[in-house]
């Protein structure tokens, strides 16, 4: 099993991307006013990277419930006990597991047209729990458990603000969580056993990386609404500006890298922010080299 497909989150990345240009383009020449297309330009692009999950969930989730309900039939699964992740901040998923032999469905938003399957006796490390925070409170509760030695971590609650344990909303997130791993755990040689919060250091690397790689998206964007003056003569402004993003890119890679280097060695945390550097720093070192080579050769 796996949770993205590399594939569709390039096109989407570059769909967004295309989209922003677009629309900036497009209320610049209603509009008639060159710096009000120039203003889209530097607020719609990054608009859509802020709400890059809202927007794939929006998009593609309907797209895998499709497949997970057509594929459920056609591989006769029998009474499942599912969940959907719709919390905020997360990309969707579903899984299913079939109540009597523990087969397990899988499908999600950044591989919305792939069914995977698993069997719940070769999972490992399956556990529910929360993320604690100060004063007895939490932001994030969710289930987890590793298949060949991957994580996949299903939120159950998540929150911009601290809310007690104590709350009804965090009991009924818990409970959630329980309830698919104690499911879980029943198909696990011996009944199985919950698996205890496990110490993992946070990598500040793929952090860094990952906010390299998004200012870098501005870098860009300022290059592109300075092309007027690259055809004027005055060239040097957005050559600076793509020589800026491409550093802060090529730093993000290194650094999200480093980050994914350190996970083969050790268990530690910030691994999708790693991701997410390697995957952005790539597209946009790919497309800030492609705007210096028609800088120079198209006028």
């Amino acid at each position: 099993m796996r949770n993205a497909n590399p594939l569709v989150v390039i096109l989407l990345i570059l769909g967004y991307l295309a989209a922003g240009l677009g629309l900036g383009a497009l209320f610049g020449s209603l509009f008639g006013q060159t710096g009000f297309n120039n203003v889209f330009y530097y607020i719609i692009i990054p608009f859509i990277f802020i709400f890059f999950i809202d927007l794939t969930n929006l998009i593609l989730f309907p797209v895998a419930n499709i497949t997970m309900n057509r594929n459920l039939e056609k591989e006769e699964f029998g009474e499942v006990t599912s969940y959907v992740c719709k919390n905020s901040w997360s990309l969707r998923k579903i899984i299913c597991i079939e109540n009597s032999s523990g087969r397990i469905a899988y499908v999600t938003v950044l591989d919305p047209f792939n069914f995977q399957t698993a069997d719940a006796r070769d999972l490992s490390k399956i556990s529910s729990r929360y993320m604690p925070g100060p004063f007895g409170g939490t932001r994030y509760v969710f289930f987890e458990f590793y298949y060949k030695n991957k994580r996949f971590r299903f939120p159950t609650f998540t929150s911009r603000r601290m809310w007690m344990t104590t709350s009804s909303t965090v009991q009924n997130a818990i409970a959630a969580g329980d309830r698919i791993r104690d499911l879980l755990l029943k198909f696990q040689p011996g009944g199985g056993e919950a698996i205890p919060e496990e110490v993992r250091h946070f990598d500040k690397n793929g952090i860094r990386g990952f906010i390299f790689a998004c200012v870098s998206i501005y870098m860009w964007v300022f290059a592109l609404v300075a092309r007027p003056f690259v055809l004027a003569g005055y060239g040097a402004i957005s050559y600076i500006l793509l020589a800026i993003g491409l550093a802060l890119d090529l730093a993000g890679i290194i650094l999200g890298a480093k980050c994914l280097k350190a996970a083969r060695i050790k268990s530690i945390r910030g691994l999708g922010f790693a991701k997410g550097a390697v995957v952005m720093g790539s597209i946009m070192t790919a497309i800030q080299v492609l705007m210096v080579f028609l800088f120079i050769f198209v006028r």
